[in-house]
């Protein structure tokens, strides 16, 4: 399987399209989460019958709908007669009575509330009249009618994956669909796409949460509204989506045609006809459109015949070491442009907040306002918060974070038809934020070429090729936890600024990406390719085996020298991890020619043991030719 990406000239038209369905798919992500989120509370799998059943934390039984709370359920819900039938309970948990006394006539308990108390939710078959007025948590969760007369349902999912019956893929189906997405012409097979890839990130944190996966995911979160999707797939398109020459994809459901540059050359087996289409995605990027075709792609990759080994260390300081002595420089593509991005962030930063000044200052905002949709203030904070004309003012008034809560969440208070000209139309600050996604779109770029040519260079040169593995583990770019002092007075340093630095480098060699490319072109070539364990490899000599024995010295030039002390070994010290790595994978092997570095190396270790041979220590890859021999 082999992805292709294309850029695609779609007229004004198809934009307005695609733009619109990415919103609509944003949407229909909430609602499938919503329904995944349901199923997780009210259902529960019985492995004897090897199915889902509801669940409920409390005792609960059902009374029939009035006549007004069955006119506020749509008419697609009516559709067996248990819609017709509400949960209620007439228990209330000793742990709930505080909890259900406290809260309003309706509210959505959040995460801690949720945990200190069962829930309830009463009815009017209630015999204690006493809460009555009471609302709080129900089995299952009130969906239609108004806060006064709520009316139920139950989750519309049975089943948590997307295929099979009572799937995820209920919510893509166009009955269930509310009136704005029904009147909208969205394609099936797009809403499809974007549930698979709600089904594929909700079983992936299954799996981390049952402890069936080493990766640790978290529960896939809502989509807000500045959350801009980017990407329409399709997992299953149809015969009429293909290629039909001069450049032409064809067949787009509700799009038809779109001409894409290079696809007639590069979208061909060798023998000039045209693989099917797999899967494709429409990709909106800051630059452009693209599409990104997938499928059964018959292509070579041109290299000559070679026995040549190499291992390859990746690194920091060079993004990789080969056992050769070749080193490749780093280019540090986004450290060169972060002073640029830093100062376009800066100018979108102050361009909010003076739009956030305005909104303060605007006549009809009141302290409700406030309250209600961002966070509970006092009257004395407002006061000053009103007088505030700068930042520091506005800081000073209610603090930093919720600053950055208003300066992000704010809606512009201008009338449509002053939006061009109000202070609040926006059009400057959209213009920063396309620059600065422009600039991050470059700056990959330019790292995916790079990693291009480098890869594409070894390939061609080696036929044995051997690479560390672990630089690219995502734990090494995680953020470092807070960690209060003893005394409780502030938090105890953690080096987050410099794992903060470590995690850019990382992220800007890419060695993930690296050696992803060397699998996938050694492949294609024919090369023989592996991966080495991370552990020991650069501290290990090749020679004699010794672990702790090396000193490391620094020459004249800044590199970083190896010298064994027990043996006299000496080499750079991201070299010496190379050649252990080829070592390791290819020393025992007859048909590979070693690097100049390892048939030193290997020289030199039949010498060492001609001398000593009642010696304590071995090299790792002695070690294993010795395991091969006794199987």
């Amino acid at each position: 399987m082999l992805t292709l990406e294309f850029k695609a000239d779609f007229s004004l038209e198809q934009q307005a399209k695609i733009d619109r369905w990415l919103e609509i798919n944003r949407s229909l992500w909430n609602m499938g989460l919503a329904a995944l989120e349901d199923f997780d509370d009210f259902y529960s799998y019985v492995k004897g019958q090897k199915e889902y059943a509801p669940c409920c934390p409390i005792q609960y039984e059902y009374r029939p709908l009035s006549e007004e709370e069955k006119a506020c359920i749509p008419t697609h819900e009516k559709t067996s007669d248990r819609k017709y039938l509400a949960p209620f309970c007439r228990i209330i948990s000793e742990k709930s009575r505080w909890y259900v006394k406290k809260l309003p006539i309706y509210k959505v308990p959040t995460p801690a509330e949720k945990k200190d108390s069962w829930g309830w939710l009463p009815s009017n078959h209630d015999e204690d009249r006493k809460y009555s007025n009471c609302t709080g948590y129900s089995c299952p969760i009130p969906r239609y009618g108004s806060v006064e007369n709520p009316s139920w349902y139950e989750p519309m999912i049975r089943n948590p994956t997307y295929k099979g019956s009572g799937g995820l893929s209920l919510v893509s189906k166009t009955e269930n669909l509310p009136q704005w997405m029904k009147d909208s012409d969205i394609p099936q097979r797009f809403r499809a796409g974007e549930m698979g890839q709600l089904d594929t990130a909700w079983q992936e944190y299954l799996k981390s949460r049952y402890g069936q996966s080493e990766v640790k995911r978290g529960k896939p979160q809502y989509k807000r509204k500045r959350d801009k999707l980017q990407t329409l797939i399709n997992t299953n398109p149809s015969a009429n989506e293909r290629l039909v020459g001069n450049n032409i994809f064809a067949g787009i459901p509700k799009l038809g045609k779109v001409r894409c540059k290079g696809i007639d050359k590069r979208w061909r087996n060798p023998d000039g006809s045209i693989p099917r289409v797999a899967t494709y995605k429409i990709c909106k990027r800051p630059d452009a459109y693209y599409i990104q075709l997938s499928g059964e792609v018959q292509r070579s990759f041109s290299v000559k015949a070679t026995n040549a080994s190499i291992g390859i260390d990746p690194g920091l300081q060079y993004e990789l070491s080969l056992s050769d002595g070749t080193r490749i420089q780093p280019q540090k593509f986004y450290r060169k442009s972060e002073e640029r991005r830093a100062k376009l962030q800066q100018k979108l930063a102050k361009k909010l907040t003076e739009r956030l000044i305005l909104w303060i200052h605007h006549p009809d905002r009141t302290i409700q306002e406030i309250r209600k949709n961002f966070f509970p203030i006092s009257n004395e904070s407002y006061e000053a918060l009103r007088a505030a004309k700068t930042e520091a003012e506005v800081i000073k008034a209610i603090g930093a974070s919720r600053l950055n809560t208003l300066k992000y969440n704010i809606v512009p208070d201008a009338p449509p038809t002053m939006k061009d000209k109000s202070p609040f139309s926006g059009a400057k600050q959209k213009a920063l934020e396309k620059a600065i996604r422009k600039l991050d779109r470059k700056i990959s770029l330019q790292r995916r070429n790079h990693d291009h040519k480098i890869t594409t260079m070894i390939v061609r040169n080696y036929g044995f090729i051997a690479v560390e593995d672990g630089l690219q583990d995502e734990k090494l770019r995680k953020r470092t936890k807070p960690k209060e002092r003893e005394d409780g007075q502030g938090y105890e340093q953690t080096g987050a600024k410099r794992k903060s630095g470590l995690s850019k480098s990382l992220a800007d060699a890419s060695p993930g990406r690296k050696i992803a490319f060397l699998k996938q072109k050694a492949d294609r070539a024919g090369r023989v390719f592996s991966q080495h364990p991370a552990p020991y490899t650069t501290k290990e000599c090749p020679v004699c085996g010794s672990m702790n024995e090396a000193s490391y010295n620094v020459d004249d030039e800044g590199n970083r020298l190896y010298l064994c002390i027990i043996c006299g070994w000496e080499c750079d010290r991201d070299v010496n991890s190379g050649v252990n790595i080829e070592l390791a994978q290819f020393g025992n092997n007859p048909h590979t020619v070693l690097s100049a570095n390892a048939q030193r190396a290997r020289f030199a270790n039949s010498v060492w043991e001609i001398a000593h041979p009642e010696a304590s220590t071995k090299p790792r890859w002695k070690k294993t030719e010795k395991r091969k021999k006794r199987k």
